[in-house]
């Protein structure tokens, strides 16, 4: 009783949660979670499998078992799941449902099942998955990739209000850590985040011409869709042939 208790508190706080909060999340009140962390009782044995999942953490590891043990497994379900994602999709998502059984609610997983997911025919799965991680994730960078998958998944829905009430979740960014880096840093670093930030700005702003261009489409402007088309292929050509050559073809392969 009292392990666990403690175990709670500690969770909670490295998550910066606080015991109302919690307590909303589990359907208990604010007091029941007190005692357990006062350890004046502990929760009824229903409820642990839904506190490990709100914190994303196994059993063992809401028992206090070793962090570094758990983490190595999710690592390693994790990178065989990689490794077999685009030969075997059905097995990729396989197993990071049964590290998900093993590490209900773990970050890490669920971030890496939102993108072994069909994102047309799993929006249901899609949205459930994404809540949970944008509800329990500790980092902000996990937090928003929910954020976005929820957006999407909402609006292939055709959801407008609920599309929108995410969307104002998501705050405005100006600057990214890969662009301050990249001005700010020197070697190997400033090259690495440079290179990385390069290629994410391209790609928003393939994303943002095909997205005009389907709007020029909805308004009757064909060539004008034509042309934006042909000017995010032409932007994209300026990268073939360096080693990014297979991005480059993928998104050649979207803007057709």
């Amino acid at each position: 009783m009292y392990d666990i208790g403690e175990r709670i508190k500690t969770l909670r706080r490295e998550r910066g949660m606080t015991q109302e909060r919690l307590a909303a999340r589990l359907g208990v009140s604010g007091q029941a979670v007190s005692k357990w962390e006062n350890r004046l009782t502990a929760p009824d044995i229903s409820l642990l499998p839904v506190i490990a999942g709100v914190f994303g953490v196994s059993l063992d590891c809401l028992f206090g078992c070793d962090r570094r043990e758990t983490e190595e497994a999710v690592e390693d379900l994790c990178r065989r799941s990689w490794a077999c994602r685009e030969e075997d999709p059905a097995e990729s998502r396989a197993l990071l449902r049964e590290g998900l059984e093993r590490f209900p609610g773990h970050p890490g997983l669920l971030r890496h099942y939102l993108h072994s997911l069909d994102r047309e025919a799993d929006r249901e799965e899609i949205i459930r998955a994404a809540s949970d991680l944008a509800e329990s994730a500790p980092e902000e960078g996990d937090r928003l990739t929910a954020l976005a998958f929820l957006a999407e998944a909402y609006a292939g829905k055709g959801e407008a209000d609920f599309t929108r009430a995410t969307l104002a979740r998501i705050p405005e960014t100006y600057f990214t850590r890969l662009s301050l880096a990249a001005m700010y840093l020197q070697g190997e670093e400033k090259r690495a985040a440079a290179a990385a930030q390069r290629r994410i700005s391209v790609e928003l702003l393939v994303d943002m011409m095909r997205e005009l261009a389907a709007c020029y489409e909805e308004a009757g402007e064909a060539d004008r869709a034509r042309r934006e088309r042909e000017k995010a292929r032409a932007l994209i050509g300026l990268f073939a042939g360096e080693e990014e050559d297979a991005w480059v073809q993928a998104l050649l392969r979207e803007t057709e």
